[in-house]
């Protein structure tokens, strides 16, 4: 019996230590891998949930925002209005639930909206719902003379923002379509300045260069926020 046990354990040996050396293996490379291939910087994203799918309106808590201090322009003290869900109430009966939770993670408080308040006058927020403020470049007078280069002067406030699930994959992100808003440093008479961009920079005084990709070809722009002028830039390989 002694021999018949022997026998066995003997022949396990071998596959009880590839198992052992494979276990080894896999922790050693969940240790290394990290640090030879990070990972890539999480993209802000918000999970768009449809209220007309009754298995989603349950139990749907209350928006809370973080009311943050951005900037004194003038006579104006903007907020900014963050949280990681948004709720979306559209013209017609269909309605929109946003949240940072559950499938796509994110500790991040996403910019959704910005309140203009002044003295003596009622507060109002610049977009009549919540969407998804990716950048802000604020009014600019252009002299600031603690600084040994000027800021460049901003007649206007920009804006640009995802507002809508373009591509229907359930999330707002890059992937979906990015506008340009622009208002008075006040945040009145805001207007869309242009749709479907990649991107835009401040180049000069109320000058912005505006990108946006055509047929997998880029434009590039000029726009002139003091006279209201856009143009597009030619350049075509000849």
């Amino acid at each position: 019996m002694k021999t018949k046990l022997y026998d066995i354990i003997t022949r396990l040996n071998p596959i009880l230590f590839f198992i052992l050396a494979v276990a080894v293996l896999v922790i050693m490379l969940s240790e290394v891998l990290p640090g030879l291939f990070p990972a890539r910087d999480h993209e802000p994203q918000l999970k768009v949930i449809d209220l007309n799918d009754s298995n989603t309106t349950r139990d749907i808590p209350a928006i809370t925002y973080t009311k943050e201090f951005g900037r004194n322009i003038k006579d104006t003290y903007v907020f900014e209005l963050k949280s990681s869900r948004i709720i979306h109430r559209r013209s017609e009966d269909a309605m929109g639930y946003t949240n940072a939770s559950a499938k796509y993670i994110t500790n991040e408080s996403l910019l959704v909206n910005l309140l203009f308040a002044k003295k003596n006058t009622r507060a109002i927020r610049l977009f009549p719902q919540d969407v998804y403020i990716r950048s802000v470049a604020y009014y600019e007078e252009g002299e600031n003379k603690n600084r040994l280069y000027r800021d460049k002067k901003l007649g206007k406030n920009i804006y640009a923002v995802i507002a809508k699930d373009t591509n229907k994959d359930g999330v707002l992100d890059r992937k979906d379509r990015e506008d340009l808003f622009i208002s008075e440093y006040d945040g009145t008479h805001l207007s869309l300045l242009f749709k479907d961009i990649l991107s835009y920079e401040q180049i000069g005084d109320d000058r912005l260069l505006i990108t946006r990709q055509v047929k997998g070809e880029k434009e590039f722009y000029i726009y002139d926020v003091a006279n209201d002028e856009l143009s597009m830039l030619d350049t075509k390989m000849k």
